[in-house]
């Protein structure tokens, strides 16, 4: 499949569509983001179906890296002109105990809506630099948009959805969904004064706004259920069956006593950089394991023991040199 560019008026409002409506599963996809000051991030996942923010982001002016951030992100960031602070925005928000009621002075009991989650995270040089909470942001929660169980607070001005947010000499902006401006001093990591949003203004905010380009890679992904070979050219299954002294059932067989959840790292040359073994075992194992508890001697077992493997890497994508990989392992014990 040919990536294409993404022209500007296009990029927010991808970046507002979840992955699961993009790619039929939650899906984290690596990312690059091109400014018109020569500034370029890329994000890259090292887990791309059901993934979580484990990855590597760049930052690069006129091609020469400048930083690297041991974190994936969201393309939801802004970067200032010269690259120094890089701003990552959390427009999900997660309610906070939904089902808890406090009482007014009045004896009536009114539902509890704190909402809880870092909203802004800002870096300097590659660092972790100031934190704001969503409560600190002070957007009426009456007003938020609830997106499946997560809770949206940005804009939803049908022409600033699509990038509602700029920064101008170290100062974010950003609109919100109570149609207020929030703005904060990246320099002296202070919260400025707030103003609302003029709906005869919204021309000239997007003036400000700079051009950027965003290009999101799906190609040479993977399949969900792919696993790489040990480099002996056999399946993990069966060489964890000779160490466990097991037999390996047909798929979800009722026979299986035994379930060995895998998620490994590997590097470019095969080696393991994390691993991390949940194993459970119970008659009729593959009708549910989730209330059986985990090994942890077998965890450890089989945890040392991959660590000492060495796989098969053409699955690791090319825009990446680590990957991670996660498979279910169903065995059944031999009797004695």
């Amino acid at each position: 499949m040919k990536i294409k560019k993404m022209k500007t008026k296009i990029l927010f409002f991808i970046l507002l569509i979840p992955f699961s409506l993009l790619a039929g599963s939650w899906r984290t996809y690596p990312w690059t983001l091109k400014t018109e000051k020569n500034i370029k991030v890329t994000s890259i996942p090292y887990r791309v179906h059901n993934g979580w923010d484990w990855g590597i982001t760049k930052v690069y002016k006129k091609n020469k890296l400048l930083y690297s951030i041991e974190q994936y992100f969201s393309p939801w960031i802004d970067i200032n002109k010269s690259g120094e602070y890089l701003v990552s925005l959390n427009f999900s928000i997660k309610q906070k105990s939904p089902n808890n009621y406090e009482v007014d002075d009045q004896g009536n009991k009114i539902k509890n809506q704190q909402y809880e989650r870092e909203a802004i995270v800002v870096y300097k040089n590659g660092k972790k630099y100031w934190s704001i909470d969503f409560k600190e942001l002070k957007i009426d929660p009456s007003e938020l948009k609830k997106n499946y169980f997560e809770f949206l607070w940005h804009t939803q001005n049908i022409k600033l959805i699509e990038s509602p947010t700029y920064i101008k000499d170290n100062i974010l902006y950003v609109f919100t969904i109570d149609n207020k401006i929030l703005s904060f001093d990246l320099s002296s990591r202070k919260q400025l004064a707030s103003k609302k949003l003029e709906q005869n203004k919204i021309e000239y905010y997007l003036e400000l706004i700079p051009k950027r380009k965003l290009k999101i890679i799906k190609k040479g992904i993977p399949d969900k259920f792919d696993f790489p070979l040990l480099s002996d050219k056999n399946t993990i299954g069966h060489s964890l069956s000779k160490l466990l002294k097991a037999e390996l059932p047909d798929a979800l067989s009722k026979d299986a006593n035994m379930e060995i959840w895998i998620t490994i790292l590997i590097n470019k040359k095969g080696i393991v950089k994390f691993c991390s073994i949940d194993a459970r075992k119970g008659e009729n194992i593959t009708d549910g394991s989730i209330n059986l508890p985990t090994e942890k001697a077998l965890n450890e077992k089989i945890e040392k023991w991959v660590l000492k493997q060495k796989f098969q890497t053409k699955l690791i994508p090319k825009f990446t040199n680590k990957f991670s990989f996660q498979n279910i392992i169903y065995l059944k014990k031999k009797n004695n």
